[in-house]
């Protein structure tokens, strides 16, 4: 296949501005100007702004009918301080410590890519997704009225992952990234002078005795996890024993189904401890996400387009335990998410110190090129 793009200077100044304009899920409003400025450029036949927030959307007609294949990147940045030395390093209350600048700018690369040699056949739409980090994105972009009108036949998205030979493209099928919720439980009793904490109701009991039991509901359920997240029960005020508490927790699990299982665990937990204290619960799921499941078919059609690319692949044999809003998509449509090494010795995702390697961008962009081109 004849290259198309230069995933050179242009790209890689592209990368580095989104880098340094980062923002927070739900408020990606520059870096959306940003992207649909260079979008603009690349001249689609059709750029839709505005879907399930900031998101936005590149639509490529081909010559003749086809299939419509969607390309997924992520706009949105994490509330965490940017600890690279680069120029381009962000001074924000956000940085990009996931590599969602460099999704955003690889995909941009198959927009500058379809420009100099348009499809054939079909029709690619290049979408641009707010708040994924927030697992909320996906949602509202697939509830928005505008999505409607270019649902796609098979979606794809690429997510570099750290540990893995640079270049390398990672492949599974079934389950990718796995189902996650966030628990909140918020406990009620009565406060009390702290010389005297038997004449009021102390949560705090209640908490430490949830948390130990909640240790061991991950058993039995395949890819099962939770993390202790937030833990609160009062203050500095020596002289008082709170009356309320809060317990936060995120649950994982391989499916969907696993993490229902997991969730009711932990509610009956809470129901009976809270009950055993004397304490009111009111707990809320929040933040839930379905599996990421790759069609084998999807896979296949990324493993061809990987070795068409020149690029080596390797098979994952347990799922990530992370999340990915992506999950929403292939729950309704066929397709798959892959993954890209990013070096062997860069730091992990979520790092202060993780800074998208440049030198990912052109594996990037001719995968996701190839990709498309197979699939429409």
């Amino acid at each position: 296949m004849k290259e198309t793009f230069a995933a050179g200077r242009e790209i890689t100044a592209l990368r580095r501005k989104l880098h340094q304009a980062a923002e927070l899920s739900g408020r990606e409003r520059n870096t959306a100007r940003i992207i649909a400025g260079y979008l603009g450029r690349q001249k689609p036949d059709e750029l839709i702004t505005g879907l399930g927030g900031f998101g936005l959307a590149a639509v490529y007609n081909g010559a003749r009918p086809g299939k419509t294949v969607l390309l997924r990147a992520e706009l949105d940045a994490l509330p965490i301080k940017d600890e690279i030395s680069a120029p381009y390093r962000s001074f924000s209350n956000a940085a990009h410590k996931c590599g969602h600048d460099g999704h955003a700018a690889a995909v941009c690369a198959v927009a500058r890519a379809l420009k100099i040699e348009p499809l054939a056949r079909g029709r690619a739409v290049l979408l641009f997704q707010p708040a994924e980090e927030t697992l909320a994105g996906a949602k509202a972009v697939l509830a928005d009225k505008k999505f409607k009108n270019f649902m796609p036949d098979r979606v794809f998205a690429l997510h570099n992952f750290p540990g893995f030979e640079l270049g390398s493209v990672i492949l599974k099928a079934g389950v990718m990234c796995r189902a996650t919720a966030g628990i909140i439980m918020e406990f009620a009793g009565r406060v009390s002078h702290a010389s005297e904490p038997e004449k009021g109701l102390n949560p705090a009991g209640a908490l430490a005795e949830i948390i130990l039991a909640v240790r061991s509901h991950p058993h039995a359920i395949p890819g099962a996890k939770l993390t202790v997240v937030g833990v609160n029960a009062g203050g500095p005020y020596f002289g008082t024993s709170p009356g309320s508490g809060t317990l936060m927790l995120t649950a994982r699990a391989e499916t969907q189904a696993g993490l229902v299982r997991l969730v009711k665990k932990c509610e009956r937990t809470a129901a009976a401890v809270s009950g055993k204290h004397g304490l009111k619960l009111r707990l809320a799921v929040t933040d839930a996400c379905p599996e990421t499941r790759n069609s084998p078919c999807a896979v296949k059609l990324v493993r061809r387009a990987a070795e068409a690319a020149g690029l080596k692949t390797a098979e994952l044999r347990n799922s990530f335990p992370t999340a990915e809003d992506f999950g929403c998509f292939t729950a309704a449509i066929s397709g798959a998410l892959a993954g890209i090494g990013s070096g062997k010795k860069q730091p992990p995702l979520h790092s202060p110190r993780y800074d998208y390697p440049d030198r990912l961008l052109t594996p990037s962009a001719r995968l996701l090129e190839t990709v498309l081109r197979g699939s429409v």
